[in-house]
């Protein structure tokens, strides 16, 4: 497809984002620039981004997300601006999304993408919400401390209109990196701060609903329960959220009077949410999942039987009920209809859903019917597979086990698919001595010698000694790689005396003679 005139700057603000940002930026390689404002990172961040990116702005940080938002974007020179974050990934065809910024160039300031939470995604869970993350460089600014939205320069209101065939697939949301990062406390700080200066400013009563509701969702991710709750009733009291204000505060609120046990504000919220949005069909999905995690299968059927196979909602968002496979899989096979589940997810894998959790399909179906699912798994839905075990071996103290089995049947079911392969490498040093033989064959087929797990834990010095020599033993013995012969020698005087006798059993098992011979 020929490229228009129409051009697009990818515009990022980042701190400490060196786990996710490279991915990040491959994903927007086709924009015509890539703008990455650096708010005061401190580990590799700023290397990769002057790396990948066209222009790296050694920034600043002021608690306010609509302030930086506007620094970053005074460095951008395309038209068109999209703006990611370093913990989110394009998804789509950047040229496709060109052409039809060219179509709506007169008519439109900004359009809404749709934003896929992979912690809901990967549980087989819609977690789908519409965002507006590309906008008229020219026309608008940005405004908000806190889920910053764009806004006209010269005050009229935005002219909005929605990008087809493309997402952000948003990885932040996780447990472990909300953690890690103490997102839950900085965005409740910075909600706090701006909630309180509206009402210094005796701003308009709606911009104080708004940022009360904003404040309340930053204290449910903080697990502020009781506080979120009072704080979210008062902004909706007031009448003056706009629908989408309502729905995503509603959505937030659900999960917050649940974990409370507060059933009538959970039901409250439910109301809420079901008004807002124009279709209950996203409440009783809501209700199906609620229903499985209590054990209860046929509550969770009985609710998704209310579920229409698809709606589109109050903001145009389109639901679809094999989204929200999860729950109904498990409810079939709790109540022995397994075959009935694997269809199930086997059609929604088919429509481009992610269905089951990776460890869920383990907990379902036996290897023939995991690998059955995977057959089915479209190629665009793949990496979301990969990219959820990865992530879960990588967070898990104990390297998730179940995790680094299901990648093996990923390998399994597609031996070419480079992108497993390539993975596997990313979580070398959390594999068994077993696992790390069966990837070591299945790298180097691939000609990627230079991942192969056997040496990667040989060389690493933060591994056990004895893991170490079995590894470099391995490599050598098996592919005569130099590097593990090497790995070993460096482990071998690392090992503790009263393991040396077991050790040297184990690798007269794995090559009869080596250590002789190297010594």
């Amino acid at each position: 497809m020929s490229r228009t005139a129409t051009t697009v700057s990818a515009v990022l603000i980042v701190k400490d984002e060196e786990a996710v940002l490279e991915e990040c930026l491959a994903s927007v390689a086709w924009a015509d620039e890539v703008v990455v404002y650096d708010t005061g990172s401190s580990d590799r961040t700023r290397e990769i981004a002057r790396r990948l990116a066209t222009t790296v702005v050694e920034g600043h940080w002021d608690d306010d997300f609509g302030a930086a938002r506007n620094r970053a974007l005074a460095h951008a020179t395309g038209r068109w601006v999209l703006a990611i974050d370093a913990d989110e990934r394009f998804d789509g065809d950047g040229d496709a999304l060109r052409h039809e910024l060219a179509r709506h160039d007169a008519d439109s300031d900004v359009l809404t993408v749709t934003i896929v939470d992979v912690a809901d995604r990967a549980a087989g869970e819609s977690g789908s919400f519409l965002g507006a993350r590309l906008v008229r460089r020219a026309a608008v600014r940005w405004e908000g401390a806190l889920h910053e939205q764009p806004v006209r320069l010269d005050g009229a209101p935005t002219r909005l209109r929605r990008a087809t065939g493309v997402a952000l697939v948003h990885v932040g949301y996780r447990p472990d990196v909300l953690a890690a990062k103490d997102k839950g406390a900085r965005n409740v700080r910075i909600a706090r701060a701006a909630l309180d200066a509206a009402l210094a400013a005796d701003a308009a009563p709606a911009v104080v609903a708004a940022r009360r509701a904003n404040l309340a969702r930053s204290l449910m991710l903080d697990a502020e329960l009781p506080e979120a709750l009072a704080t979210a009733h008062a902004a909706h009291a007031s009448g003056l959220l706009t629908p989408a204000e309502a729905v995503q505060l509603a959505r937030a609120m659900v999960d917050a009077a649940t974990a409370v046990e507060d059933d009538a504000a959970r039901e409250h919220w439910f109301a809420v949410w079901a008004e807002n949005a124009g279709t209950a069909a996203w409440v009783d999905a809501a209700r199906a999942r609620l229903a499985a995690r209590r054990g209860d299968a046929e509550a969770a059927l009985e609710a998704l039987r209310r579920v229409p196979t698809t709606a589109v909602d109050a903001m145009g968002l389109r639901f679809d009920k094999y989204a929200h496979t999860a729950p109904w899989a498990w409810a079939l096979a709790q109540l022995g209809r397994r075959r009935e589940a694997l269809r199930v997810v086997v059609e929604a894998v088919g429509r481009g859903h992610v269905a089951v959790s990776p460890t869920g399909l383990l907990d379902l179906f036996d290897r023939a019917q995991v690998l059955e699912v995977l057959a089915a798994v479209r190629d665009d839905e793949w990496h979301v597979y990969v990219h959820t075990c990865v992530q879960q071996v990588l967070a898990a103290p104990d390297g998730a086990p179940r995790s680094r089995a299901f990648l093996l049947l990923l390998n399994e079911a597609r031996p070419r698919d480079l992108r497993t392969a390539v993975a596997c490498g990313h979580v070398a040093r959390r594999l068994s001595l077993e696992e790390a033989a069966t990837w070591a064959a299945s790298l180097r087929t691939h000609g990627l010698a230079e991942l192969c797990p056997l040496v990667v834990i040989a060389c690493d010095p933060a591994c056990d000694p004895r893991q170490r020599a079995l590894a470099g033993a391995l490599a050598w013995d098996v592919y005569r790689d130099p590097r593990g012969r090497d790995g070993l020698a460096d482990a071998l005087p690392l090992v503790a005396p009263e393991h040396e006798a077991e050790l040297l059993d184990q690798l007269d098992v794995l090559a009869p003679g080596l250590v002789g011979r190297a010594g």
